[in-house]
């Protein structure tokens, strides 16, 4: 019986062990990519202000007036910026949130899996 209980124990710990190191890595990632899409979205908000920028002056050097479409075409450019900085982030905090559900998951699977050898081992 002690063997038994042993060998739960150190199978048990063992796979907790390895479940923590496996959530600790996707949470490292998890926070790698959340990063990744603020500057992904930092860089495309700056593109679309350079965007404006060359827009207007290009409007500006022809003689239009910005009202009317020049005034509409600024402002869906910065309508489209607006949603692809959305669909960035969005983007980013799903793939971010299923890594990181799935370093959870690790834990309860290595501590199982640990389980199961001490068992193995010890039955």
């Amino acid at each position: 019986m002690a063997i038994f209980t042993t060998a739960l124990l150190i199978g048990g710990a063992l796979g907790l062990g390895k479940g923590l190191f496996a959530n600790k890595e996707a949470q490292t990632t998890a926070s790698a990519i959340r990063e990744q899409s603020e500057f992904q979205a930092r860089e495309r908000e700056r593109q679309s202000s350079e965007l404006k920028s060359f827009q207007k002056v290009s409007f500006l050097k022809s003689g239009v007036n910005l009202a009317g479409s020049p005034l509409k075409i600024l402002e869906e450019t910065t309508s489209f910026a607006k949603e692809d900085i959305r669909q960035i982030f969005e983007s980013g905090n799903t793939r971010a949130g299923n890594v990181s559900r799935a370093g959870s998951t690790a834990i309860f699977q290595g501590l199982t899996e640990g389980l199961m050898a001490g068992f193995k081992f010890g039955g």
